[in-house]
């Protein structure tokens, strides 16, 4: 009798520990919701909005979302369209140097 109890108890144990990790919170999602809040109040953007989720794109659960965060995911982005402009003038550059050709 004595070992079912311990059978008994190591179940109990076991389905609590799943049932822990079945309903712990995803450290990541919750960092990407207190960016998604910090963004809101701080830059009166709606959490949802393209700005918001561009700039809390890579949020990790240790990072501090105050202005130096968005200063820098506002850099990010700058850098990203003048990179994609300078892209589209090369192509673009390509595409009438290929027509010459033609």
């Amino acid at each position: 009798m004595a070992s079912f109890h311990r059978v008994l108890l190591h179940l109990v144990m076991v389905g609590s520990a799943a049932l822990r990790l079945h309903f712990s919170e995803c450290p990541l999602c919750v960092a990407e919701e207190k960016c998604h809040e910090a963004c809101s109040s701080l830059r009166q953007q709606s959490p949802g909005s393209l700005y918001c989720l561009n700039a809390c794109t890579g949020a990790h659960p240790d990072d501090s979302f105050e202005a130096a965060w968005f200063d820098h995911a506002d850099q990010k982005m700058q850098e990203s369209e003048a990179l994609d402009k300078s892209i589209r003038q090369m192509g673009a550059e390509l595409a009438a140097e290929a027509k010459g050709k033609l």
